[in-house]
């Protein structure tokens, strides 16, 4: 038998077993559970951080409000410190709401589309 015939024959049954999107699905079965669930703990983080950011910013308004309406003086050195932690707790809320919508942003998930289009393109490769 020609060495080529029969390298095509093994590297197609080793691309057909390995490769099939069924076997790969199966390979990340606990990767897909675990993204499975942070879909459903997601819900529940977003709605506390955006809730976090809001108290945080009626806080502040709160404070300006005060401000404005003549209840609190702005050069107190106490009322600056607290604005000043006051916005660094609300930039700090936005930031991590932020990096938590990246973080589960849909195309980073796995589906079994794109477990075929991945069994595919490593068949081409091999």
């Amino acid at each position: 038998m020609p060495m080529d015939k029969l390298d095509t024959i093994v590297t197609d049954r080793i691309t057909d077993r390995l490769l099939a999107p069924q076997r790969v699905e199966k390979l990340l079965t606990g990767l897909i559970e675990r993204q499975a669930n942070r879909s459903a703990d997601y819900t529940d983080r977003v709605a506390n951080l955006r809730k976090n950011l809001s108290d945080t910013e009626a806080r502040l308004k709160r404070l300006y409000d005060a401000i404005e309406n003549g209840i609190a003086d702005p050069s107190e050195e106490p009322l600056k410190d607290r604005i000043t932690a006051i916005k660094t707790e609300r930039d700090i809320a936005q930031v991590t709401l932020d990096r938590t919508l990246t973080e589960l942003r849909p195309e980073a998930r796995i589906t079994q589309d794109k477990i075929a289009a991945f069994t595919a393109i490593m068949r081409d490769n091999i």
